[in-house]
């Protein structure tokens, strides 16, 4: 399997016992040789109706098991579940951390059946600041899913270098796997870049390899950007910018700026128009 070190078998030990239609699980653990990766099982299953009880925990998971940095790492995390295929619900908490970015504390509820699931993120923490919402997927016929989500407090400096602030959001979102399609709404942004304030809103829509804005606006104190559109429609995607250059978010640059301006795709040739006064730039 790629990704998983030579040498490295998993290996594990259980309990195992079956009676009264009942099958037990307990004192489940598996292990990766030579690494620190452990999940912990315990389970009963009601063969007669297919029903699970399950509490599963771990520490120190990762992907890839290679030595060398881990795309993916859960130090530790905890997950109950109950039910059937058709009708489970689940509950728990997990560490999880992305590649170079910080830790993140989840506490997740989820519920769903054979064709679709609901996962609810009652808190979290990330980024320095808080996160909430809910995730939606369906797989029946085509993969679809949605997500609501809501974060206070956040400081995008680790994800973004030499961006530290405090941001305010609300974000809904929906994709389709099977076509690649993916739709942003920002219902709300808002709060300190480097310390300038700033709001935003608006979307967009990513389908067919194409790229489209949904009025999305970016205030600051002293600047305005506008995009909408798409540059495959006649109009294409208009853009604007209006007001003082703000030097704290470009490294001291400073200056008066007014830039109307459009992009659009012409038998699959790019073309741009634009108009831009600038007074007293730095």
């Amino acid at each position: 399997m790629a990704g998983w070190p030579e040498k490295r078998p998993l290996a594990g030990e259980l309990d195992l016992a079956y009676g009264d239609k009942k099958l037990l699980l307990s004192g489940a653990r598996l292990y990766v040789a030579e690494t620190d990766a452990e999940l912990f099982l315990h389970a009963a299953v009601d063969v007669s109706n297919t029903e699970i009880e399950a509490d599963v925990s771990w520490r120190q998971l990762r992907w890839p098991f290679k030595p060398g940095p881990s795309q993916i790492l859960s130090p530790d995390g905890q997950l109950n579940l109950q039910g059937s295929f058709e009708d489970w619900t689940s509950g728990g908490s997990l560490s999880l951390t992305l590649g170079d970015y910080p830790e993140t504390r989840l506490q997740l509820e989820g519920s769903g059946s054979e064709s679709s699931a609901l996962v609810k993120l009652i808190d979290g923490q990330v980024l320095g600041g808080r996160i909430h919402g809910k995730v939606e997927a369906a797989w029946l016929e085509a993969p679809v899913w949605s997500a609501e989500l809501s974060v206070q407090g956040v400081d995008p400096e680790p994800v973004l270098p030499g961006w530290p602030g405090q941001l305010d959001a609300g974000l809904l979102a929906q994709g389709d796997t099977a076509v690649g399609g993916l739709e942003v709404e920002i219902s709300r942004l808002e709060g300190q870049l480097r310390g300038q304030h700033i709001r935003a809103s608006g979307g967009f829509v990513y389908s067919d390899e194409q790229l489209a804005f949904r009025r999305l606006d970016i205030r600051t104190d002293e600047l305005l950007l506008q995009v909408d559109g798409s540059s495959t429609t006649d109009a294409g995607v208009a853009f604007s910018a209006e007001g003082q250059l703000p030097g704290v978010l470009l490294d001291g640059a400073s200056g008066q700026l007014q830039l109307n301006g459009r992009y659009r795709e012409s038998l699959g040739l790019p073309g741009i128009e634009m108009q831009m006064e600038a007074l007293d730039l730095i």
